[in-house]
């Protein structure tokens, strides 16, 4: 038998057959490579000894109770509204209650998401384990995924709980199913956007009491900055358009404030027009023709801020670029049309996500490799010495002669 016919070992594809094995798919390593991101030792570890914990059955506690009382106050609210001006039970009124419900547990995740991530991976360099867990078969990567998920299940966790919460909204009626689904997303996906910022902050900085105190600051940023850069913009470049713009710039979509309140806004509404600070008079005037007919046309309104006189605002201004008009929750002008606001949020915060993601992956990555050289530069040290043994033999040094026979 020639040597181009011998088969090779683990290179003969009739071997698994011959032993009654399906064959290995390339597809099927890849695919678990792929989970092994989402669900590892790592995921299992942490879950477990976090629910083993007495903080989170107080977690879940404080989280219920806030809700209930937030909600209590909010059927208070409303149903005492309604009595007052005689119009009963009304659809508005549950859709009411069921914003501020989801908008009070927005700010609950927000605030409990970067906490719960901050200390992950700072915390393993503080107990000195971090060097343990990069010596197992488990990949920077799936250490880095591992405590996101990990953290994100418990507050999927805390969302499950509030569905039975917030199922008595639909006794009032007012909401629709796809509504509680896209603002749960909404959450879910803020708690991930969020969580990634501390997984980054806790990767960059050692101290767990640091990286915490940068993930809230970075956080507040991300949060506040989409809603009053295009103002802070438009008064530094042009103050004279301040009150004339249409619309809004499309990062401004990466609010999750803004965007919830864009899905539970009624569809046939455009409520991005407001008039800051003024009322606004003008808008079409119809006038009688001679023949008995009615003529309309549109004029320009004018708007009284508060500061100084008048400003004249045009009847239809100009979309400026990467700007969009929503009606309700969809995009009906502008770039991306016929798209809805909770997709753009969520592209945008997933991507951002993925991104702190990998640069906490090379950070760890970069921190073992450090760590590392730092550890094979002290072996010579440790070797040469005062106590040293000395340095190892050489294999190549020829045997001393033997001794005298005794």
């Amino acid at each position: 038998m020639s040597q181009a016919t011998l088969p090779v070992a683990g290179l003969d594809p009739g071997k698994d057959e011959r032993a009654g094995r399906r064959p290995a798919s390339p597809w099927r390593g890849r695919l678990e490579s792929f989970t092994g991101l989402f669900w590892n030792p790592i995921v299992e570890k942490e879950v477990l000894s976090r629910m083993r914990s007495w903080r989170a059955p107080a977690a879940i506690s404080v989280f219920i109770l806030i809700l209930t009382l937030f909600g209590w106050g909010a059927v208070a609210i409303a149903t005492s509204l309604s009595a007052n001006s005689g119009a009963g039970v009304t659809p508005g009124i549950g859709l009411g209650i069921f914003g501020g419900l989801m908008g009070t547990e927005l700010v609950l995740i927000i605030f409990l998401a970067p906490a719960l991530t901050a200390g992950a991976i700072s915390g393993e360099k503080e107990r000195q384990t971090l060097d343990l867990l990069m010596v197992t078969r488990v990949r920077p990567g799936a250490i880095v995924t591992g405590k996101l998920v990990s953290s994100m299940l418990f507050i999927l966790l805390l969302v499950l709980i509030s569905v039975p919460l917030l199922s008595f909204i639909f006794l009032f009626g007012g909401v629709e199913v796809d509504q509680v689904l896209v603002t749960t997303l909404v959450v879910m996906v803020t708690a991930i956007g969020l969580g990634s910022v501390g997984i980054f902050c806790s990767a960059l900085i050692r101290n767990t009491i640091g990286s915490t105190v940068v993930a809230y600051i970075l956080s507040f940023v991300l949060l506040v900055a989409p809603a009053i850069l295009p103002f802070f913009i438009t008064a530094v470049t042009a103050p004279q358009s301040f009150l004339q713009q249409r619309g809004q710039p499309i990062y401004q979509l990466g609010e999750p404030f803004y965007t919830m309140t864009a899905t539970l806004a009624p569809a046939s509404t455009n409520n991005r027009t407001v008039a800051i600070g003024g009322v606004v008079s003008g808008g079409t005037v119809c006038t009688s023709t001679p023949n008995g007919g009615t003529q309309c046309k549109s004029t320009g309104g004018v708007v009284s801020p508060g500061l100084g006189g008048p400003i004249a605002v045009p009847a239809t201004p100009g979309l400026p670029v990467g700007s969009v008009v929503l009606q309700g929750d969809e995009i009906v002008e502008g770039p991306l049309q016929h798209w809805h606001a909770w997709q753009i949020f969520t592209i945008m915060d997933i991507a951002m996500a993925a991104l702190l993601l990998f640069l906490s992956t090379l950070l760890v990555s970069s921190g073992r490799v450090a760590r590392a050289g730092r550890a094979a530069a002290r072996v010579p040290a440790a070797m040469s010495g005062p106590g040293a043994l000395g340095p190892p033999p050489d294999p190549d040094a020829p045997l001393p002669p033997p001794g005298p026979s005794a």
